[in-house]
């Protein structure tokens, strides 16, 4: 098993855990939006809704979590905003009769037509040199942006298993929707596994992906784990990463 590489490809990892469901801007603001204008014509105008306003910088840093929230990780100094960018890291690489999936495993940093966060920040977890690896971060957006990340169309079926390269060795990449713990004003999850057939034996690699929008700000959690992942540990993460973030934005 190739720890080594795996590491890099964590270190790699934080612009996942940020960025990954920015690949399009998907959602339904449009109907959403046609469906108000028709409730304000029905009668008195209503009062127009105060849109969020994003974190601010020191907001976005007091709304991090720490090891202490967490029992059981330590902070990663390599797992930081500073030490992985948008566009380095890919999942894995797509046979060549699966290139119309690339496009997947590339979204996982963010996609060209995505909307870009006006401030985000990660701080990366560990419970060891194998992991599980836990990346956790705030992203601040425009409200109507920030629901747009959050309505990104889910995979076509044709990619939700792809055949490709993990790190030099032959893989299969599968994904699927997961349910999120219901936090912030809507929340999702996803997960990939990459079952890799190595030359010292197969192994599996998961990436379990979580979101939620608080007003017009993305939480966003990764956990990446070699054979034993740890739900319970990242739901209790993530709940108290929300519940963080709730409580550093401005009410009304």
């Amino acid at each position: 098993m190739k720890h080594a590489a795996l590491r890099r490809a964590v270190v790699a990892a934080l612009a996942v855990s940020t960025l990954a469901l920015t690949a399009a801007c998907g959602g339904d603001d449009a109907d959403s939006s046609k469906g108000e204008g028709a409730k304000a014509s029905g009668g008195s105008a209503s009062p127009k809704p105060v849109e969020a306003k994003p974190l601010t910088e020191a907001q976005v840093k007091a709304a991090l979590l720490t090891a202490k929230e967490i029992p059981g990780w330590k902070e990663d100094k390599d797992l930081s905003t500073a030490n992985a960018g948008r566009d380095e890291f890919q999942v894995g690489t797509a046979d060549d009769d699966a290139k119309s999936c690339q496009s997947m495993l590339d979204a996982l940093v963010g996609g060209e037509k995505a909307p870009s966060p006006k401030t985000e920040k990660v701080l990366g977890f560990s419970k060891g040199d194998t992991g599980p690896w836990l990346m956790t971060g705030v992203l601040t957006y425009s409200e109507k942006d920030a629901k747009a990340v959050m309505g990104t169309a889910p995979v076509s079926a044709d990619c939700n298993k792809v055949h490709g390269d993990f790190e030099g060795d032959p893989a299969t990449f599968t994904y699927k929707e997961t349910t999120a713990p219901k936090a912030g004003d809507e929340s999702r999850g996803f997960r990939i596994r990459v079952d890799v057939e190595g030359s010292e034996g197969g192994y599996y690699v998961q990436y379990d992906y979580t979101y939620a929008r608080v007003g017009a700000n993305v939480v966003a959690l990764t956990q990446l784990s070699i054979e034993k992942p740890e739900t319970s540990a990242l739901e209790k993460a993530f709940t108290a990463a929300v519940a963080k973030a709730e409580s550093v934005t401005p009410k009304g």
